[in-house]
């Protein structure tokens, strides 16, 4: 298993890790003091391959708090590209939203867009790799 874990590494670009919880509750039929309701709780792991790539990739060495604090806050403020870019995908979801809930305009639910556009949904419509990295804690 190890084997293949660092094969598959090896190939891709990059993994997440991904942990879920896995939580079991056993009710007794009869309920008393040795025999009573139990809860059993575990945490899954996997390793899920990276399929939209990272424009910004991880760089050495971190940031100290110091250099963060010196990035002027109007690094933080969205471009006019940006916010219209923005604006658009509003009006989707606003559409969205007044089309399902209001009656009336229920009619127009085949003229609207119901999936935005985006840089990964290329990569995002295929199935997962996953890799098991067989625990269950």
């Amino acid at each position: 298993m190890a084997e293949y874990i660092i094969y598959v590494l090896s190939i891709y670009s990059g993994f997440t890790l991904c942990f879920d919880n896995v939580n079991e509750k056993v009710k007794a039929r009869h309920s008393t003091r040795d025999h009573s309701n139990k809860q059993y709780n575990q945490v899954h792991a996997f390793a899920a391959h990276d399929r939209v790539p990272c424009p910004y990739p991880y760089v050495e060495p971190l940031p100290t708090p110091d250099t963060i604090a010196a990035i002027p806050f109007t690094a933080y403020l969205p471009t006019p590209e940006e916010d219209v870019a923005l604006r658009s995908e509003m009006e989707v979801i606003v559409s969205r939203l007044l089309i399902d809930n209001i009656p009336g305009l229920q009619d127009l639910s085949q003229l609207i867009c119901r999936h935005i556009p985006h840089f990964g949904q290329r990569f995002s419509a295929m199935k997962s790799d996953v890799v098991s990295t067989g625990t269950c804690i």
